[in-house]
């Protein structure tokens, strides 16, 4: 992992390594097949990353620009999957903007106006013509004019599906800083022989029992369930796909669904992709690290298919955040360290360094102890505690008032730590000249 005052990037393991996975482009004629049904090459070694739809947050393009700078480096075929299947707000876009005090606070930009049908994936969903916004204004000008230029850029790719507008906007957004390269859509790989081959109803039973054991041994670290199992057979590891949604689908439904409508469910899909259609798959961290999802993928594979091995994979990611100008994240214990420090000042002397006042206080409230202890009457002792302490704090009026008025706005500005640390503003909203030292920093550690 590299650190720079924007933020962080991480390679596992270190980019200088991931030359040394790649072997060459491959010769068996089931993946050559696979490849060429998809548009790929097959001369070449393919290095692939992918994700779902949508104007994704720095970690992500990491992962886009971390494949093109190792294709460049060993004259490699780059590649990105379009995770268009899923169901996921594509047609939103997160902003900082200001509340009427002035805070910091997230808000969203539906670019649909309102259009969007919920539940459709972005594959099916419509391209959307960008609404004017009608939340809150940006936290500044510079965001402002980003956020004009996105809904031009999305507005001029409104083609095919949503999942397609937002990779063509992608595409274009990024000019300047990474390279175009082929977009792959995970709906398509349905069409592929391979796909029709693994996913029949005489390797249903055999599919889902080896992925039941291979979610028993890694499903509960990387938060997958097993499938289904009924009088009918059992669920299956797929999605049958409409504008309405993504419906379950089983053994006795499966040749049901016409196969143009079928897609992969996460483990089989980047299954798929690295059994044949590429030579290294660029993770992030949620699918590549030791608890990741692909844990289970890989044990499910090399069990179901007698040992077939998978594209190694490597995990890029990288975390930045948005700069307001300098502004500071205020840490909890700077709170709360300022709110005690304004009540004490109200009651001990000795804070504000008034001598005389403090001896007061401990002459006070030593008699006062004595009294109690006695048997006496403390009260009027107590009462001559508080006028010294009245008079106290008129003579020391505005220094009080200061303490108390930094807590109040060290408070206030807590309430922007969670905009100014937040890793997942769409990297549009980052200049080009950060969007290229993200690029920068990447190659480097190749």
């Amino acid at each position: 992992m590299t650190r720079t005052r924007a933020g962080s990037v991480t390679l596992i393991p270190p980019g200088a390594a991931w030359a040394s996975l790649v072997h060459g482009a491959t010769a068996d004629p089931v993946a050559q097949q696979f490849r060429e049904q998809l548009g790929l090459p097959g001369d070449r070694p393919v290095v692939m990353g992918g994700h779902q739809a949508g104007l994704w947050h720095p970690g992500i393009l990491a992962k886009y620009l971390a494949v093109q700078a190792l294709a460049r480096r060993i004259d490699a075929q780059p590649a990105w999957l379009v995770v268009d299947h899923d169901v996921n707000a594509a047609h939103e876009l997160a902003y900082p903007a200001r509340d009427a005090g002035g805070r910091l606070r997230r808000a969203v930009w539906d670019l649909s106006g309102g259009a969007h049908t919920p539940g459709a994936p972005t594959g099916l969903a419509p391209p959307v013509s960008p609404a004017p916004r009608a939340g809150p204004e940006p936290a500044d000008g510079r965001l402002g004019a980003a956020l004009e230029r996105i809904g031009g850029v999305v507005a001029g790719n409104a083609e095919g599906s949503l999942a397609r507008q937002m990779a063509l906007a992608t595409r274009e957004l990024l000019e300047g800083v990474g390279d175009p390269m082929p977009m792959l859509f995970s709906s398509h790989l349905a069409r592929t022989d391979l796909f029709a081959a693994m996913v029949g109803v005489d390797e249903a039973a055999r599919m889902r029992e080896s992925y039941n054991r291979a979610v028993g041994r890694f499903g509960d670290q990387a938060g997958v369930r097993a499938l289904r199992v009924d009088a009918d057979g059992g669920e299956l590891p797929v999605w049958s796909l409409s504008a309405g949604g993504r419906a379950e689908v089983s053994d006795r439904t499966l040749t049901s669904v016409p196969r143009e409508r079928l897609a992969p469910r996460a483990l089989l899909m980047t299954g798929l992709v690295r059994l044949a259609g590429c030579d290294l798959f660029v993770h992030g961290t949620g699918g590549g690290d030791e608890d990741g999802y692909d844990r289970v993928t890989e044990a499910w594979f090399g069990d179901w298919l007698d040992g077939a091995g998978l594209a190694p994979s490597v995990v890029a990611t990288a975390t930045r955040t948005l700069d307001f100008g300098g502004a500071r994240v205020v840490t909890e214990e700077e709170v709360e360290r300022a709110k005690r420090l304004a009540h004490s000042a109200k009651h001990d002397p000795e804070v504000l360094g008034d001598a005389t006042a403090a001896v007061r206080k401990r002459e006070l409230v030593e008699r006062a102890r004595e009294l109690k202890e006695a048997g006496g009457n403390p009260a009027p002792v107590f009462g001559e505690l508080q006028r010294e302490l009245g008079a106290y704090r008129e003579r020391h009026a505005d220094e009080i008032e200061r303490l108390s008025d930094e807590a109040s706005r060290l408070e206030a500005a807590r309430r922007d730590a969670d905009v100014l640390t937040d890793r997942t503003w769409s990297f549009a909203l980052f200049s080009e000249d950060e969007l290229r030292d993200l690029r920068d920093e990447i190659e480097a550690g190749f």
